[in-house]
């Protein structure tokens, strides 16, 4: 796959810790490297029981206000609407930031595209260009298929916010639950573009 680039920040949300067993679910985007985490923690501590789960930046957060999880892993900074509900509910969760990444820009390697701009991609997920070679006109003639994560993850929100500027996707763009799921169509499909974490451009 080629792939270009764009920064984002990587959170850790940590709420209370348990004595034996560590919950840790959120960001697609952070479980690589928290499966790493945790091997090395539970190396140190055997007698604890780890649980990761990468399922979205929002879902670890939500699962962190309602006590389903100790840490919840984010590829996004925490909202407004979300300080205003810890203090509502008496909570506060400490945020770490620690590591920062970078949303890769993915096509499949047979596709003939080595750059694209912050516009094209708009034009694309907006709907406005819906054919490679309104692109390049030396690409096919073919009808580009978009992907992306759902609504659930922090990289999604990064996307719509760098990229859209708040402008809702076209119809055709299609929403996938996961980051793996998103690398598997591109690899599978000559026409796709898609977008993911530095993480797992490989």
């Amino acid at each position: 796959m080629k792939n270009f680039g764009l920064l984002i920040v990587i959170l850790l949300l940590a709420g209370t810790m348990l004595s034996s067993t560590l919950v840790i679910k959120g960001s697609n985007t952070v479980y690589p490297v928290a499966q790493l985490w945790a091997e090395g923690f539970k190396a140190m501590n055997p007698d604890v029981e780890i649980s990761i789960e990468g399922a979205g930046s929002s879902t670890g957060i939500k699962a962190l206000f309602n006590g389903q999880t100790d840490i919840a892993n984010s590829s996004r900074w925490i909202k407004a609407s979300e300080i205003e509900q810890m203090n509502r509910e008496g909570k506060y969760f400490i945020p770490y930031v620690v590591a920062y990444d970078g949303i890769a820009i993915i096509v499949n390697k047979s596709l003939g595209i080595s750059n694209i701009t912050i516009q094209q991609l708009f034009d694309i997920y907006s709907g406005k260009i819906t054919s490679w070679n309104q692109i390049d006109s030396s690409l096919p003639k073919a009808r580009i298929v978009p992907l992306s994560r759902d609504n659930a993850s922090g990289t999604f929100e990064y996307f719509v916010e760098h990229v859209m500027k708040g402008e809702k996707f076209a119809p055709q763009v299609q929403q996938l639950a996961s980051t793996r799921a998103e690398v598997e169509q591109v690899m599978q499909n000559q026409y796709a573009i898609g977008y993911i974490g530095m993480g797992y451009i490989t």
